[in-house]
């Protein structure tokens, strides 16, 4: 049965020895007994508290309280409820606080009454609130869940990790604080989508947890609102009048019936997130049985991290090579980690999903431009091509950082060639156009790799000033046994050509495609045929011991 409301003298007893301010409300939603807690909390004698309507000190936490109320009249068992954290209380005052709010049904006679109790959080919430977003922390979110499942075990609810991908070129391209702004319109509008009755909190930087129980809106249908949720950020969001396109992927894991423990509802989240990556929908809902390639990627980039901080990531060179002369003109610096059977496919597209990318470019950087000093002391003077990411080109600062870098080790910037792909130019043309003159004023090479893949535009690749393009190894693949594919190549060359700029043929895997090539006009090459990336022993060794010879570049 409902508890019945004990008499105003014991009422009174037990509610003085509350820390907390306790309430009791009527079915018109105006206070009928406080405690001297409750009194203080809201600035108002007893004597006037009782009587009045307790929204007028709980505006944002009364249409929860109507709500449980509506839901008790035909109850005989006794519920309980709270309402969202991070909703705003007011004392008699009008001053602000951040409260914590709990309902539990009671009865006074054959009345229906709320059981109100009322806690400032104040110095609870600075510490679980997001700086940036105003959003509840994950330790806040870890507690809303177990408080939900101690309250109705039996009740299912889901859990959506959202993930807010390109945060890392926002950050890049319009500074921290636009990140910050970004951060704040995403947290805003997904708080919109899955309305009041959903608890959604910040867990990472560019990550946002959901938890949607079964009264909501969309209760009843969590993958449409998680794919209404991808949707929603296919819409630009506008900061200081500039239209700013971020991304979102959703993982989802139920309640009870993927896991019982709050943590590992989140990890559930966590990894159908991973998976929601690769998948076109944005949304992937945990299942055991993808659970092992998600958990590795995790796996594989906490590895990484470490790998980078303990010095296992090594540089291996493959040589550039003039067709007619077989003289070295260049090397390649490729990234390898030493120990692990991974290649740098398997791990260099989960460093760009989360950002690590950029201390890999500092890191490449910094350890190809060290060798080339190295080679110059021992007087040979080819130039090192390193690749760059996305990411790294769009930072008006990487010019700079790569002056520091080549000024500490005195080698020329004509002995450093930055290549970065179609794509990388495309994602902010107007920013990769400043980052290349800044760099061509330096003296630095820039090469477009994997020429004729992507969607850049000729006019730009003039205005950046390239210096050279690098063909991608798809048009050279079967030049040995489809004639047509020369006449492509051929293409390619003649644009490198119209627009002034020397090119670079990957993937020449044997002498007949060497002399095809050469046949087109193609004058520089680079691949198996002259040699696969080796180390810089090896790589020496090979240039010195076979029918290569080094040659310079001036």
């Amino acid at each position: 049965m409902v508890p019945q409301v004990p008499s105003a003298a014991v009422l009174q007893q037990l509610f003085a020895q509350y820390p907390t301010g306790q309430l009791v409300v009527d079915r018109t939603l105006f206070i009928r007994h406080a405690n001297p807690s409750a009194c203080r909390d809201f600035g108002v004698p007893a004597e006037d508290l009782v009587g009045m309507p307790i929204g007028r000190f709980l505006p944002e936490h009364l249409p929860f309280i109507q709500a449980h109320l509506d839901a008790q009249s035909t109850l005989t068992a006794p519920s309980s409820a709270l309402t969202p954290d991070g909703l705003i209380a007011y004392r008699h005052d009008a001053s602000p606080f951040p409260s914590r709010v709990g309902m539990t049904t009671l009865r006074e006679g054959e009345e229906v009454l709320i059981g109100v109790s009322v806690r400032d959080v104040t110095d609870e919430y600075a510490r679980l609130t997001d700086r940036v977003t105003g959003l509840p922390v994950r330790a806040a979110l870890v507690r809303a869940i177990m408080d939900r499942m101690d309250s109705d075990p039996a009740e299912p609810f889901a859990v959506f990790q959202v993930e807010m991908r390109r945060i890392h070129e926002v950050n890049v391209t319009f500074g921290f604080s636009a990140g910050d702004e970004v951060r704040r319109a995403f947290g805003k509008r997904l708080q919109e989508l899955v309305g009041t009755q959903s608890y959604v909190a910040c867990v990472e930087s560019a990550l946002f947890s959901v938890m949607i129980p079964v009264q909501a809106p969309w209760g009843n249908n969590f993958h449409a609102l998680a794919t209404a949720i991808v949707a929603a950020f296919e819409e630009p969001l506008v900061i200081r009048g500039e239209p700013i396109t971020v991304e979102a992927t959703v993982g989802v894991s139920f309640y009870p019936g993927h896991a019982r423990d709050a943590e590992l509802l989140l990890r559930h989240a966590a990894v159908a997130r991973e998976v929601a990556e690769h998948d076109p929908t944005g949304v992937a809902v945990w299942d055991p049985r993808r659970d092992e390639m998600a958990v590795n990627h995790l796996a594989t980039l906490t590895s990484l991290r470490a790998a980078l901080d303990g010095g296992a990531m090594s540089l291996h060179y493959q040589p550039l090579v003039d067709l007619a002369s077989r003289r070295v003109v260049g090397a390649e610096a490729l990234i390898r980690w030493e120990g692990v059977n991974i290649l740098p496919s398997g791990f260099i597209p989960l460093a760009e999903r989360t950002g690590l990318i950029r201390r890999i470019d500092e890191w490449v950087l910094a350890s190809a431009v060290c060798q080339a000093a190295a080679w110059q002391g021992e007087g040979l003077s080819f130039p090192v091509s390193i690749n760059v990411s996305a990411l790294t080109f769009q930072d008006t600062r990487f010019p700079e950082r790569v002056a520091q870098v080549l000024s500490m080790w005195g080698v020329p910037a004509g002995r450093l060639v930055i290549e970065i792909t179609e794509t990388a130019t495309m994602a902010n043309p107007a920013r990769a156009v400043a980052v290349c003159r800044d760099l061509h004023r330096m003296g630095c090479e820039i090469s477009i790799d994997d020429f004729g893949t992507g969607q850049s535009s000729l006019a730009y690749l003039n205005r950046m000033e390239v210096s050279s393009l690098k063909i991608d190894r798809s048009f050279i693949s079967e030049l040995t046994t489809k004639p047509d594919s020369l006449g492509l190549l051929q293409s390619m060359l003649d644009i490198g050509r119209r627009l002034d700029l020397s090119t670079v043929v990957e993937g020449i895997e044997d002498e007949k495609t060497a002399q095809l090539v050469m046949s087109v006009g193609g004058e520089v090459g680079q691949g198996y045929h002259f040699g696969r990336p080796a180390s810089v022993h090896d790589f020496i060794r090979n240039v010195h011991g076979g029918q290569l010879r080094v040659g310079s570049t001036g």
